[in-house]
């Protein structure tokens, strides 16, 4: 098999992969004006030293682009971690509403 054959059957994988990863977590909708987002926690050794999961910053990334979509600000209504994602991987979970700034 030539490089050239070899090249274009794994390069589309390989973007649609890159493509993936890189989603991050998607808000759903589950009521009115009422938004889930959720992303398994990444235990590291930084949770090891009480430094926060980085799945907590990308559900609090995620609810600030959806609602700034509308100029709006998030109001958290309910956010779920795992107690000890040291001993065992979770979800993290966030349920938010989108508000008007406050002024």
């Amino acid at each position: 098999m030539s490089k050239q054959v070899l090249y274009s059957a794994i390069l589309p994988t390989f973007l649609v992969t890159l493509l993936v990863g890189c989603g991050g977590p998607s808000v759903t909708k589950i009521g009115d004006n009422l938004y889930a987002v959720s992303e398994k926690s990444q235990p590291t050794q930084a949770a090891a030293e009480h430094i926060p999961d980085p799945a907590i910053d990308d559900l609090n990334a995620a609810a600030k682009d959806y609602c700034n979509q509308n100029q709006q600000q998030v109001k958290v209504r309910t956010f779920d971690q795992p107690q000890d994602p040291m001993i065992r991987q979770d979800i993290f979970k966030m349920t938010f509403s989108c508000v008007a700034p406050d002024r």
